[in-house]
């Protein structure tokens, strides 16, 4: 038996890959864009629209006022969430068992509570609680106040 040498590879660098043309893709990208281009020329251009009524109501000032009361309140529930869950982050990797247990505890509860009602409990909690005071335990009262003027709706709204 002789030996035989293998035959030499092609060099895989000298090759040049050709992209495969797909027309279809082509097409179906312009057809694309000529629905979106019909879809915003039927906007603009529709005159059933009346865009300066449109534009009266979406630019007055109580709209405007809704837009940045919007704007604040998302930005301060981003600014509380963000505290509250770096806190429970914490508390989830501590290894003292109860911190542990009552942000799985506080994590539970609040994934399970569909937003609007968590909004309705925290506007009527004033229902259940009339007054919120802070003192010494079986000792004198320090500070009292209505749970109306502490728990506002936007209050209720960022909680």
């Amino acid at each position: 038996m002789g030996h035989s040498t293998p035959p030499p590879r092609p060099d895989i660098h000298a090759t040049k890959p050709v992209p495969v043309w797909h027309p279809a893709r082509w097409i179906g990208g312009a057809a694309l864009l000529l629905f979106v281009f019909l879809f915003v020329r039927l906007l603009v251009l529709n005159e059933n629209l009346q865009w300066h009524v449109v534009a009266a109501y979406l630019f007055s000032p109580e709209i405007l006022a809704g837009l940045g009361r919007t704007l604040l309140l998302t930005f301060l529930a981003m600014v509380f969430g963000l505290a509250i869950g770096v806190v429970l982050a914490i508390m989830r990797l501590s290894s003292n068992p109860v911190f542990q247990s009552a942000s799985w505890l506080w994590i539970w509860f609040f994934r399970g509570v569909p937003p609007l009602v968590q909004l309705v409990f925290w506007y009527n909690l004033a229902l259940l609680i009339p007054t919120v005071s802070l003192g010494i335990p079986f000792g004198p009262q320090l500070w009292s106040g209505s749970t109306n003027l502490l728990i506002t709706p936007f209050s209720a709204a960022i909680l």
